[in-house]
Order: C-alpha cells, then sequence, then structure tokens
C-alpha cells in the first residue's frame, strides 16, 4: 500500500498507475474522500465473488453484483426470496451529519454485525 500510496502527486494528474498484484483474499473496497466545498463520498465496490453476477451493462464496463445470492429459498426462512424485498448484505457506505452538514463519511463491509455498528452511528 505504501508503494502505491507513494506514487499519487498532489501537484498534477497522473497518466497512468501500474496495477499492484491481485490478492485472492477478497473482492470488495472502499473508497471515501471530500473536498474542500463539503462534498463527500463514501463508496463500496463489491463484485460478491469475484465476479459477481457475471453482468456487464451495455457500454458500461463493469460486472453488477450478486449480493441477491443472499436470499434463502426456505419459505420459512426470515430472508425468504420474495417479491418486494432487497437481499441482506454486509456492504454499507453511510455519512455523519452535526447539525445537518456532512461531517464523516464511512463504511463498513463484510462483516455481519455492520447493521448494528451503522446504527450506533
Amino acid at each position: 500500500m505504501r508503494k502505491k500510496a507513494d506514487l499519487i502527486n498532489f501537484d498534477k494528474a497522473g497518466l497512468a498507475y501500474p496495477s499492484g498484484a491481485l490478492d485472492s483474499g477478497g473482492d470488495t473496497i472502499y473508497l471515501a474522500t471530500a473536498d474542500g466545498d463539503g462534498n463527500m463520498v463514501s463508496l463500496i465496490q463489491s463484485n460478491y465473488r469475484g465476479m459477481g453476477s457475471g453482468m456487464t451493462p451495455q457500454g458500461l464496463g463493469f460486472i453488477l453484483q450478486d449480493e441477491g445470492e443472499m436470499f434463502s429459498l426456505d419459505q420459512s426462512h426470515m430472508n425468504k426470496f420474495e417479491g418486494g424485498k432487497r437481499p441482506f448484505h454486509t456492504i454499507i457506505p453511510g455519512f455523519v451529519t452535526k447539525d445537518g452538514i456532512p461531517w464523516l463519511s464511512y463504511g463498513l463491509m463484510g462483516v455481519l454485525c455492520n447493521h448494528k455498528v451503522m446504527l450506533r452511528f
């Protein structure tokens, strides 16, 4: 990570950065950034199991994730597959405000307790 960070020049845009070696241990990244005007981004990109759904929206160049796999086909399960439901997942980008003003962007990924942690903010 330090080697990649050293490639960043804050005085000018880079033309290209060489990619690093792929780490086979994960398929999710989290990115948070803010500018001097208070605009913030809290972004999580997760393909889920490396290739996600395997579907690429035409002309957009990225693969759609597939957290829908987390549904259960067991009709007695609380996360059963049915219309109008969203799948349970463990990727949560978020923001914290102070007096209605954005103050902090953060994200939680890949842990089943994320929803509890998010509520504490």
